[in-house]
């Protein structure tokens, strides 16, 4: 399951992607072809709000459709007209959301604040997160106080700090 979505709102259609630069990128596109339509056509109310809506997000969840083997009964019944049966009902799915972004996926900017883990087995919960920057120029993962990491596999922006 793809886990980024973009939505044209024009053609009131989503598409799904593997990452959220590409998702970004098809609704910028989108957005793109409809502010030319308003450029050579002029903008009426639908073109718009079409630019208005237009969006790219996080997948949260989506259905699953469980399936059976055939019984030999059915096997014989059917020969090879199917190779499984659908059970019902579709079962909702939610996927986990808990912020944090594969570095495998997409990197920080350059001197970004974030939180980043790797994994530590020694650990009692099997990863390491620190709070730190991340530098493009071959330094990677900082933690604050200047020690470097190798080997973090994730990272989040840093929340909000709290309000008196």
């Amino acid at each position: 399951m793809n886990k980024y979505f973009a939505y044209d709102a024009l053609e009131r259609e989503f598409t799904t992607h593997d990452t959220l630069d590409e998702a970004k990128s098809q609704a910028q596109d989108c957005v793109d072809q409809i502010f030319e339509f308003g450029t050579n056509d002029g903008f009426d109310t639908d073109l718009e709000d079409a630019i208005k809506e237009g969006c790219f997000g996080v997948v949260l969840g989506g259905f699953d459709l469980p399936t059976r083997p055939l019984t030999e009964e059915e096997k014989e019944l059917y020969a090879d007209e199917f190779i499984h049966m659908v059970e019902n009902p579709p079962v909702l799915v939610e996927y986990p959301q808990n912020g944090w972004i594969k570095c495998s996926e997409r990197l920080p900017g350059d001197w970004s604040e974030v939180l980043f883990a790797m994994k530590v087995p020694e650990s009692e919960s099997g990863w390491l997160i620190r709070t730190g920057s991340y530098f493009e120029d071959g330094m990677g993962f900082c933690s604050f106080d200047g020690v470097e990491f190798e080997g973090v596999t994730h990272w989040k922006p840093l929340p909000q700090p709290p309000i008196d």
